[in-house]
């Protein structure tokens, strides 16, 4: 890793507390939050993004599939505070296609109007309460128009996929996603249905309100008093 990148993961623990960790009362102790958005695998701001995820994300920074978009996440006091990622679609979902109403030969048309969520990291040593859940519906308001002027349309849903033995997604349901149901454990390149992969929680946001057609799932009442990190 360069002495330059390394310095400005650095820069994010500045003014930590004494246990190594940032603990802040209210987002108002970041200052203002924002997402840079990458542009090329070329910049300093990749390189950084990958070295994040390499170093914190329990996924690492494998390479996404498809289309693609990467941000940092900014801090106007501590500077990058985390990244995140989104990517092409799972192609076949059989949750999703539910609540969506797809049929087969629709989904095949249609699969581009759908995006994930693949990578969503906040510094281990960032502890601000709703934090990730301010994040995301940042990523949400920007996302739509960022993938317009990269590929040339706006995607409709955004899915994503919580291992439940790594992460609760208290934060996705506090920013208003909505649990559909769970993987079969397969994964994106299992061919023969050995089910190799963990079983996740899929969770998934309209961007275009009315998208999905289907029945969506009861969800039971969240206490949103529960810490939301990443």
């Amino acid at each position: 890793m360069s002495r330059a990148i390394n310095n400005e993961l650095k820069k994010s623990e500045d003014g930590i507390g004494a246990a190594g960790r940032f603990y802040g009362n209210s987002l108002r102790d970041l200052g203002k939050i924002s997402l840079r958005l990458i542009h090329d695998s070329g910049c300093s701001e990749f390189r950084l993004w990958k070295e994040m995820m390499e170093r914190h994300h329990y996924l690492g920074s494998s390479k996404l599939f498809g289309r693609q978009i990467k941000y940092l996440i900014c801090s106007s006091c501590l500077g990058y505070i985390g990244g995140l990622g989104f990517s092409s679609s799972a192609w076949r979902l059989e949750e999703r296609d539910r609540v969506i109403g797809w049929e087969d030969d629709e989904r095949g048309r249609l699969l581009n109007d759908v995006v994930c969520n693949s990578r969503f990291l906040i510094l281990p040593w960032i502890n601000v309460k709703n934090l990730a859940s301010h994040v995301l519906s940042l990523s949400l308001c920007q996302l739509a128009e960022d993938w317009n002027n990269r590929y040339g349309y706006k995607p409709s849903l955004v899915e994503t996929f919580v291992d439940p033995v790594v992460r609760s997604g208290t934060c996705y349901k506090a920013a208003n996603w909505r649990y559909i149901g769970k993987t079969k454990g397969r994964g994106r390149n299992d061919c023969t249905h050995e089910k190799s992969v963990s079983v996740k929680d899929i969770y998934v946001y309209e961007l275009k309100r009315g998208f999905c057609q289907g029945v969506f799932p009861e969800s039971s009442e969240i206490d949103w008093v529960d810490e939301e990190f990443q």
